[in-house]
């Protein structure tokens, strides 16, 4: 699960990377096609890879007169890292402080593994797939030595099974360390066999594989993963999750186990009670109870990754200048409703030719205040105009967020929607083509037959705004 490899952190295979001010960023910068910033980013490196970035700024200088501050900073700092890249399944922690942080080698060094090591207990303890590397310039043999050396250590322990305290012993965890001694050699390491013979007496598994919901686990969102957790804090069992399985495995006392399942059955059969009352299983459902329409996604979760890389894929050759500040998914019931009532009604009317696509994923150009009204009211017909009618009086769409993009008019706070939209049959637009003179066999018009790239729809419910996406341009974009 721990590995320390020596090399440059620019051509590590991972699919996580941690960076800060200085050489770090400069050797990621120099190897990718994206610029890098404070928080979580994705970026794409020139050999094709996407990474999951956490970068930080705000690193001081080792302090003398404040050793233990100065530690406790540098640990803060590794413990964020880690759980903002939670998802990653590899990832690389450059020997960050080493170079003109002025850090000692051997603190940095006991420092990032100590931390690691705790996360991997808390977080993924059960997944054997996760995997961390300590990346080592190839020149800095201090610093390799010196990973080398608290590497052997915690190994040392472990053979005398004497292990870190990984965890915080509380009133709620109720953890106890045992230790064992002995005067003839052999006796504790049989204690150690018999006691964990005897605890998988008493300790079972159970999981999702034959559960009625188990297409639903795949789907659970950050906020219900969080909830699991905690409610797995109070019944004193572990979860392990595997979304791409679409499995959950519980472990633990076999009551506990039990009641844990039952709680996690119930979410599942909520979830499953609102897809079929008309509500998106991914909605955030303590959302939905309390009326908020944007909820915004976790940098580190799947869904977010999966729309930002279309964004930047969609970007064209800028996609490199552009830096996500945020994405919100658009929790609104009532036009939700609308919408897919009217997809519906386009599927019917295109039931005798099934090769016409009657939805597509498209991208809409705009600013903070009409984002929001589109958000909490619907896209609206009666501002087309603002930006031109070439192919029509309606609401305007684009496969590329490159051409959206321009649509939103500030340099730094831009916005921009991914939006499901019900094209069904179209014909080529013009500007005098409105919803009064547009064919009924028609739902949209297009800048093209052949490939359109732009689609103007005639019906204010004809589109849901499914995404928001808030970004900036770097000066190289606006300059070129």
């Amino acid at each position: 699960m721990v590995d320390i490899v020596s090399g440059d952190i620019a051509v590590v295979q991972a699919s996580g990377v941690v960076s800060s001010q200085g050489a770090i960023k400069q050797a990621l910068m120099k190897n990718s096609s994206s610029q890098i910033s404070q928080g979580i980013q994705v970026i794409q490196m020139l050999d094709g890879r996407t990474v999951l970035v956490y970068h930080e700024n705000d690193t001081a200088e080792f302090d003398l007169s404040q050793p233990d501050q100065s530690t406790s900073r540098l640990k803060v700092f590794f413990a964020k890292a880690y759980t903002m890249l939670q998802d990653a399944e590899v990832v690389a922690y450059p020997a960050i402080g080493t170079g003109k942080l002025k850090y000692p080698p051997n603190v940095v060094a006991s420092t990032m593994i100590g931390t690691v090591l705790k996360c991997l207990k808390t977080h993924h303890r059960f997944n054997r797939n996760k995997k961390v590397k300590f990346v080592i310039h190839p020149r800095d043999e201090a610093v390799h030595q010196a990973f080398q050396l608290e590497m052997s250590r915690y190994k040392d322990l472990c053979k005398k099974k004497q292990l870190p305290d990984f965890k915080k012993a509380d009133e709620v965890c109720k953890v106890v360390r045992i230790e064992f001694s002995s005067l003839k050699e052999g006796d504790a390491k049989k204690a150690v066999e018999l006691l964990k013979n005897d605890e998988k007496k008493h300790i079972v598994s159970s999981d999702f594989k034959s559960s009625p919901f188990k297409r639903l686990v795949s789907q659970l969102t950050q906020t219900e993963i969080n909830l699991v957790e905690k409610l797995a804090e109070k019944q004193h069992v572990d979860v392990t999750f595997d979304l791409l399985a679409s499995d959950i495995t519980i472990e633990g006392l076999p009551e506990n186990v039990s009641k844990m399942n039952e709680e996690i059955q119930r979410l599942l059969h909520g979830k499953s009670t609102s897809t079929s009352s008309g509500m998106p299983s991914n909605w955030d459902m303590e959302a939905v109870k309390k009326n908020k329409w944007d909820v915004k996604l976790l940098p580190s979760s799947q869904e977010y990754k999966q729309v930002a890389a279309k964004f930047l894929r969609d970007a064209g050759s800028r996609r490199s200048q552009i830096q996500i500040t945020e994405i919100l998914r658009t929790q609104n019931l009532q036009l939700y409703k609308q919408y897919a009532a009217q997809k519906e009604k386009v599927q019917r009317e295109l039931s005798t030719d099934p090769g016409v696509i009657v939805e597509r994923e498209l991208w809409h150009g705009t600013d903070k205040e009409s984002a929001t009204k589109i958000c909490t009211s619907e896209f609206n017909r009666s501002f087309c105009g603002k930006n031109g009618v070439s192919y029509g009086k309606g609401c305007y769409f684009s496969t590329s967020s490159e051409y959206s993009s321009c649509y939103s008019p500030s340099n730094f706070d831009k916005y921009i929607i991914l939006a499901q939209v019900a094209t069904g049959r179209y014909q080529l637009g013009n500007s005098s083509t409105d919803r009064s003179n547009l064919p009924e066999s028609f739902h949209s018009t297009v800048n093209k037959l052949d490939s359109p790239t732009i689609f103007v729809v005639y019906h204010d419910a004809a589109a849901y705004p499914t995404y928001v996406i808030k970004f900036s341009l770097t000066p190289n974009y606006l300059a070129g």
